[in-house]
């Protein structure tokens, strides 16, 4: 195993140990969900206060380790692979870090929820801007849209942003949710814009990419029969009787011949397999009939009854 797997496995087993350690002091019912201005405003049991967290944290690093396994492009995700386990270590590590925090509250520490929780949210959504940089095509890490998934030249011009603007998220949410604790919608918000922004950016460089080869010129096509190389420009000359060559006629764009080129003779084809064929039959008939002729004939044989009949009337 890799030191970064060593580290998410060392987190998993760290919020369970945790949990376990914390349960007997755990209320009856455990605050799991504050407001925006701090206040619990959710609870559980004490069962799954303490062991909630953990069991989603183990369940999301099987899934995120399980879905390059099923990517039909798995190739590209391992040109990426360590940013990849990065996000998988970063993203574990957020969500025991959260668990923590509510194992610590629910203990009688006293602190302010939003402000503990907002430098977590903003390092995670550059870490996420980090990966979108670097990642290549694939099924399911990423801005997937129809475009981005549809062209790789598309995907890369995506990401590109991408990795601007969630990183740009990431120090605004840090910036504002520092001083303003109670603006965590209003964060969420310019998240959701800047989502949605990115799709739409999607679609105009993909129609952008799919204008680009229709603004190219089509040159019309050149005779060069005054030059001389009409041999080089119309594969399909002919050669009258006299040897000299005759370009092929050549239509233009609205289907019509082009004047001034003599159309190429059609000469007869020759029926030299039908006579091969009659030479054929006919040798093969004499060979017959001379074999024929070598053979003896075999004179008939008499019957024996017939010579003592005429020998009993002489």
């Amino acid at each position: 195993m890799k030191v970064v797997q060593w580290a998410i496995l060392g987190l998993l087993v760290l919020s369970f140990a945790g949990s376990y350690l914390a349960f007997e002091k755990l209320p009856e019912m455990v605050a799991s969900h504050w407001n925006e201005a701090g206040e619990v405003n959710g609870y559980m049991d004490r069962g799954m206060g303490a062991f909630l967290m953990p069991v989603i944290a183990v369940g999301l690093a099987g899934l995120f380790y399980l879905l390059p396994r099923i990517d039909p492009l798995k190739r590209n995700i391992m040109q990426f692979s360590q940013y990849y386990e990065g996000f998988i270590l970063f993203f574990v590590l957020f969500l025991v870090y959260m668990h923590f925090l509510t194992l610590a509250w629910n203990l009688g520490y006293s602190f302010d929820m939003g402000r503990m929780m907002v430098p977590a949210i903003g390092l995670l959504f550059i870490y996420v801007g980090i990966l979108c940089g670097a990642s290549r095509q694939n099924w399911f890490i990423g801005v997937k849209t129809p475009w981005t998934l549809s062209s790789e030249r598309v995907w890369e011009k995506t990401h590109s942003l991408a990795k601007k603007v969630y990183i740009l998220c990431g120090l605004l949410w840090i910036a504002i949710g520092l001083l303003r604790p109670d603006s965590m919608l209003l964060l969420l918000g310019i998240v959701i814009v800047a989502s949605l922004g990115l799709f739409v950016y999607s679609y105009f460089v993909y129609r952008k990419e799919r204008e680009r080869p229709s603004k190219k010129e089509v040159s019309p096509p050149v005779s060069k029969v005054e030059s001389g190389e009409s041999a080089k420009a119309f594969p399909l000359a002919g050669k009258v009787p006299g040897g000299e060559a005759v370009d092929s006629p050549m239509e233009n764009e609205s289907g019509m011949e082009s004047p001034g080129v003599p159309p190429a003779p059609v000469m007869p084809a020759k029926k030299a397999p039908a006579k091969a064929k009659k030479k054929g039959k006919s040798r093969s008939k004499k060979s017959a009939k001379k074999k024929a002729a070598k053979v003896p004939k075999k004179a008939p044989k008499k019957k024996a009854g017939k010579k003592k009949a005429a020998g009993k009337r002489k």
